[in-house]
């Protein structure tokens, strides 16, 4: 590019407006960060932090859209009714800098953004740019990598159909590192557009924690948008994690058969996402004394646990609180402990709540011991409640 230098700047650019504005208050947690400068700057010049209230800076990744309009985008949702500070400064074009960065601060909402699950990372009315890759017809497996604020279920996949990608589709969950979780076959297409398939059972997710979700195009034919994961694509819960060279997004692997996808080109979006739901998809209500703190014992049900109850504070960091399942001696503990069974959080922001269930029922009779710690955002401990139960399973009376 070869710039008109009859028309050179000598003045360094100013920043005319940003987003939020500076002191706004009830901004949503999954709010961009913006400014716009006052003429066209250069990208290898511009500097964009966004810091919390103890200096640390908010992982993300910048893009210039525009050419004097730069735009942040956190990786992961911000924390709840928190003061941000984000800084800007660059140069234009000519090379007139700015002299000092622009600050600004804002606070985010004290209640996080409406959710209706079942949720999926793009809603039905999202269109890829490219709908049919034309010119690759190869069997090819294509994936997202993507995290969810709050733990729950992956209850299926979904993937965007274009006209020539034709023949039966597998769509699969995996964990980070390339376990199989779930599978299952797509039915009832549609010639385009959305389609989405339902696991036989649900997956649990841990909040916070990498997974990636793939389905196979035997005949290619894939949509695609190049560049797409350049920056985190966020729909609350659920953020699609920026392509990073530690953690690559936009992944690929040709192959005649569904495998794990771990190839990654040009941070591509392959539009595959999970379809997710906070809620226990098989999970029986809370027993009567459940959420009591020195709860004896955990009734469940065959196919999933009742949940252990307990309130947090309210400056618990939400991505800090963990759970675990200890198995304890006694007769069943060696069948108890093959199953490798886990436990799974869910958190109500509103009433600062974590439920904790078990990914699957223990044998009757196992002694165990549910453990759940938690950090505020400093990563000061703010909270640990230990239960010690006794698994016990429900018989429903005949009528």
């Amino acid at each position: 590019m070869v710039l008109d230098t009859s028309t050179a700047s000598t003045t360094a650019p100013t920043v005319t407006s940003t987003s939020p504005t500076s002191g706004a208050t009830g901004v949503s947690i999954t709010a961009p960060v913006s400014a716009v400068f006052s003429s066209a700057v250069d990208s290898d010049s511009l500097t964009f932090t966004v810091k919390d209230p103890a200096g640390d800076t908010v992982p993300g990744t910048w893009t210039l859209p525009a050419s004097n309009k730069a735009t942040f985008t956190p990786s992961t949702e911000l924390a709840l009714h928190t003061t941000y500070t984000a800084s800007v400064q660059a140069s234009d074009l000519w090379g007139n800098a700015m002299a000092d960065p622009v600050t600004w601060t804002f606070t985010t909402s004290t209640t996080p953004p409406a959710v209706t699950c079942p949720c999926t990372l793009w809603g039905p009315s999202a269109v890829p740019a490219t709908t049919d890759m034309t010119g690759d017809t190869n069997s090819v497996e294509l994936g997202t990598r993507f995290t969810s604020s709050t733990s729950g279920w992956v209850t299926g996949v979904t993937f965007y159909k274009g006209t020539g990608n034709t023949g039966t589709h597998t769509g699969s969950l995996w964990s980070d590192t390339g376990t199989l979780l779930a599978t299952g076959t797509f039915t009832g297409e549609t010639a385009t557009g959305w389609q989405r398939m339902t696991f036989t059972t649900p997956v649990a997710i841990a909040a916070d924690t990498p997974y990636v979700v793939s389905y196979h195009a035997p005949n290619g034919h894939y949509a695609v948008d190049g560049g797409y994961f350049a920056a985190a694509h966020q729909s609350y819960p659920l953020t699609g994690t920026a392509d990073t060279t530690a953690h690559h997004n936009g992944l690929y692997r040709y192959g005649a058969d569904p495998a794990f996808p771990n190839g990654s080109y040009g941070s591509a979006n392959y539009w595959v996402g999970p379809v997710f739901t906070a809620d226990n998809p098989g999970a029986s209500l809370a027993a009567p004394g459940a959420s009591e703190d020195n709860a004896a014992t955990l009734t469940h049900t065959a196919d999933a646990g009742s949940p252990l109850v307990t309130t947090l504070p309210a400056k618990t960091a939400v991505s800090s609180v963990r759970a675990t399942v200890t198995v304890l001696s006694g007769p069943r503990a060696a069948a108890a402990r093959k199953l490798h069974v886990t436990a799974v959080t869910s958190y109500d922001r509103a009433g600062h709540k974590v439920s904790v269930h078990l990914s699957a029922p223990l044998p009757d009779g196992t002694r165990f011991k549910v453990t759940v710690t938690a950090r505020d955002r400093h990563h000061h401990a703010v909270q640990s409640r230990t239960w010690t139960l006794t698994a016990r399973t429900v018989h429903k009376k005949k009528n």
